[in-house]
């Protein structure tokens, strides 16, 4: 049962005046002032009506349609009370016009919703539940309270219009798509996308709300449908300056060309079995904390992260199920630490990762390691790459500022190829699998060990290389190869339970 029907079952005919026009092919226009003459009404429309010119309405109006259409074009209405529109309307539609309120504002229709090149002022909240599709295109709808987009399906658009709202803005489809095309959206609390809507793009816009909501239901700014869709938000703006923003939901998102930024936590975590794509995207959290966490596998392109606070000493985590691949992108925690933990293959190419906080660097995964590349900096803390999988480490540089150094630990195979360590503490590598570094330059002031190996491994392996630290060990269960390297070191040890060689190195150090 609809609103109207439920108002309307509740009032006596004797309370309100019905319209009752001629039926034509085409809505009659009909006065703004006669027709609003018979306010607070309720006003019945019985046949298909257009609301033109001018009219001041001291007080309250309420206009119901059971079946009609009830349009406004090119009017200008004003009214110091409420003015709603009830009902079971065949469609309503605000083309070109102008209502100012000192109340609230209720629209609402059967059937689809327009309003175009129209502006909508209101003193109280904004109220739009169509049960069918909503368009709202050239338009400025502002309110002193809240705006509410409702109703239980149909496409739910918005282009090139501005939405503000002195508390909170919240937009909920049923089934259906939701649209945010080159339009601005400010509320002074929330914004709110969500529902069960299965689409959703934003694309050349601008949210920003300025609460100051820490969790995810009471973020500035959520974005949260419930349908299992695909959730687009492109060239565009979101901006909470004091809040939190949560992107989450039923589905997955892609976000490109975009900012993010807040002033609290960012976190996205949506439950969707695809990863989420972030391209050119950039994240921007202060003092707050990053987050990105989900059941798919996280894809980062040319995209930056930074984190100006932390959550659980992490400034910024990837807790994905599955990755994540990161290429070309900056990540920068300027408190606390950058830590991954999910289960499936981490990937990281051309990019820059750095720490500042205490928790340094922590990568782990149940599958591979590939870091390639790319700079990873713990400014006062450690770097470690534990975990299941392989570890591959090529063409890139691991900077650890702190005593607790550089782990590259894993069940399978490590390799570093062509890159530079360097810490103030000590670089371990203890591999269940076998342990290669080939063309590599590792400098570790508390000494440098890799001691690898089960029955079934590849054993440890250093070839070509520049090692400094104050003490350098290689030791295997199966063998160990030391070739042609440049070592300085206080105390050497070159063992296996297998073979040993030790050859070509400066100094000549034997197998023990």
């Amino acid at each position: 049962m609809s609103l109207w029907t439920l108002v309307r079952a509740a009032l006596t005919p004797a309370l309100g005046t019905v319209l009752m026009l001629a039926s034509t092919a085409q809505a009659v226009n009909v006065n703004a002032a006669s027709f609003l003459s018979a306010c607070p009404g309720p006003i019945f429309v019985l046949s298909d009506t257009t609301l033109v010119g001018s009219a001041t309405v001291t007080g309250d109006c309420t206009v119901g349609s059971s079946g009609p259409q009830f349009n406004l074009s090119q009017a200008k209405l004003t009214f110091t009370g409420f003015f709603k529109v009830l009902g079971d309307a065949s469609s309503l539609t605000v083309g070109r016009s102008k209502v100012t309120t000192g109340g609230d504002l209720v629209l609402d229709s059967q059937g689809l919703m327009t309003i175009s090149g129209s502006t909508l002022s209101v003193g109280g909240s904004v109220n739009l539940p169509p049960r069918d599709g909503l368009e709202v295109t050239h338009s400025s709808i502002a309110a002193s309270g809240d705006v509410t987009v409702g109703g239980e399906g149909g496409l739910r658009n918005f282009t090139d219009s501005d939405i503000s709202a002195g508390n909170v803005i919240n937009i909920a489809s049923g089934p259906s798509q939701v649209n945010v095309l080159h339009s601005n959206l400010s509320a002074g609390i929330r914004i709110t996308l969500g529902g069960n809507a299965t689409a959703l793009s934003i694309d050349s816009s601008t949210l920003e709300a300025f609460g100051t909501g820490a969790t995810s239901f009471e973020a500035a700014i959520l974005i949260a449908p419930g349908g299992a869709g695909q959730w687009d938000i492109t060239s565009s703006t979101l901006s909470a300056p004091a809040g939190a923003i949560y992107l989450g939901g039923s589905g997955y998102f892609l976000v490109e060309d975009t900012k993010v930024s807040s002033g609290a936590d960012i976190s996205v975590k949506p439950g969707g079995a695809a990863g989420n794509t972030f391209r050119r995207a950039q994240f921007k959290s202060t003092p707050g904390a990053l987050s990105f966490s989900g059941s798919g596998s996280d894809v980062f392109e040319d995209s930056k992260l930074e984190a100006g606070g932390e959550s659980s000493g992490q400034g910024i985590q990837f807790g994905s199920r599955f990755g994540p691949s990161i290429t070309r992108a900056t990540i920068q925690a300027s408190a606390g630490g950058i830590r991954f933990d999910g289960q499936g293959d981490v990937i990281i190419i051309e990019s820059k990762l750095t720490a500042e906080g205490a928790s340094g660097i922590f990568i782990s995964s149940g599958n591979n390691k590939t870091i390639t590349d790319s700079t990873l900096d713990a400014a006062q803390g450690q770097i470690r790459v534990v975990g299941g999988g392989n570890t591959e480490i090529a063409g890139s540089e691991l900077t650890a500022d702190d005593i607790g150094g550089i782990v590259l630990s894993c069940h399978g195979n490590s390799q570093v190829d062509h890159s530079k360590l360097e810490t103030l503490g000590e670089i371990n590598i203890p591999n269940g699998g076998g342990s290669t570094i080939v063309a590599s330059h590792l400098k570790a002031a508390a000494g440098f060990i890799t001691q690898t190996g089960t029955v079934n491994s590849v054993g440890s392996n250093l070839l070509d290389s520049q090692v400094t630290g104050s003490s350098i060990t290689v030791r295997s269960f199966t063998e160990t190869t030391v070739e042609d390297n440049k070592l300085k070191a206080t105390t050497f040890e070159f063992s296996s339970t297998g073979p040993c060689t030790s050859i070509g190195n400066n100094p000549d150090v034997p197998c023990l």
